[in-house]
């Protein structure tokens, strides 16, 4: 059974620093770092605010003296964002804005954070052109299996593509063992209509079996369910050298385009497709299928 769910935590998923503590920006006269994603899949936006020249990960739970405000520049439509003052798992005091909105898809917004004495920090950034995901037939090669999936969409960017393999593995006279196995796909090809992520079923039941055993020893691998996520983005995601490493981006200054100040705020969305392919199907990659309900 297939089944779409669009993802929320966008800003979380792909901006490294928000599981580490981050950098402090440098001395200046610049008051904000902020960091937010606008997710048209989701009913409510969040955007995080740090003042400079202080820690980012600020103290106080007093409320920081900032309007935060975005405007959709084909409309004028305004939002008023609403602060929020939480503990993060470290214990670190975080201040987030929220508003409930869904942004429209290929939309520009502005963002606007003003500190009472006039200074501003600015951000501008276009949500990406609607997109869909869905499953395309099984097609037998002469080394693999191909599942190809295919994402429907004007985007010009697709970031972070995962594929999750949740299976059952059991070796000769040992219990089962359930688990979640997950690969980076950089295999995707840019098509006319979109995307299209070629997952190849044997090669990956390889992978699985070099991460558990040795490849010449038994090892059965029932497969329950696969997963392919994939998140859909603008062009501002674009970090030195192509690659988000978490290293270089905690620092707010690196991957910034924040006017009069640092930190990073964009648009995308996540897609997600889950399926089983049919047992004859998974009999020819190596796996195994799940007993019947």
């Amino acid at each position: 059974m297939k089944r779409l769910l669009p993802g929320l935590c966008l800003a979380c998923l792909l901006l490294a620093g928000c599981s580490e503590t981050v950098s402090e920006a440098p001395p200046s006269e610049k008051p904000f770092t902020l960091y937010g994603t606008l997710n048209p899949m989701a009913d409510t936006q969040w955007v995080f605010v740090y003042p400079v020249d202080r820690r980012l990960q600020q103290p106080s739970k007093a409320p920081l003296d900032a309007a935060v405000t975005t405007t959709e520049a084909a409309t004028g439509a305004q939002q008023t964002w609403t602060e929020r003052t939480y503990q993060d798992w470290r214990g670190d005091i975080v201040h987030g804005y929220w508003a409930a909105f869904r942004p429209r898809f290929d939309a520009e917004y502005s963002l606007s954070v003003r500190r009472s004495d006039g200074a501003e920090s600015a951000s501008r950034t276009r949500i990406p052109p609607f997109a869909s995901i869905a499953t395309e037939p099984i097609v037998p090669g002469v080394y693999s299996i191909w599942a190809p999936v295919v994402i429907s969409t004007k985007a010009n960017y697709l970031l972070k593509v995962e594929v999750t393999y949740d299976i059952t593995t059991q070796l000769p006279g040992e219990r089962p063992v359930r688990s979640r196995f997950t690969l980076l796909y950089r295999d995707q090809a840019r098509t006319a209509a979109g995307w299209r992520i070629p997952i190849d079923l044997g090669r990956d039941r390889y992978y699985i079996q070099i991460a558990f055993t040795d490849e010449n020893y038994p090892l059965d691998v029932t497969l329950h369910d696969l997963e392919l996520r994939a998140v859909v983005a603008n062009e501002e995601w674009n970090p030195p050298g192509g690659v988000f490493d978490h290293e270089v981006l905690v620092d707010p200054t690196i991957m910034t385009n924040v006017r009069n100040g640092y930190g990073f705020f964009s648009a995308g969305f996540p897609l997600q497709v889950n399926w089983l392919p049919e047992p004859d199907v998974l009999a020819a990659a190596g796996f195994l299928s799940p007993p019947a309900p």
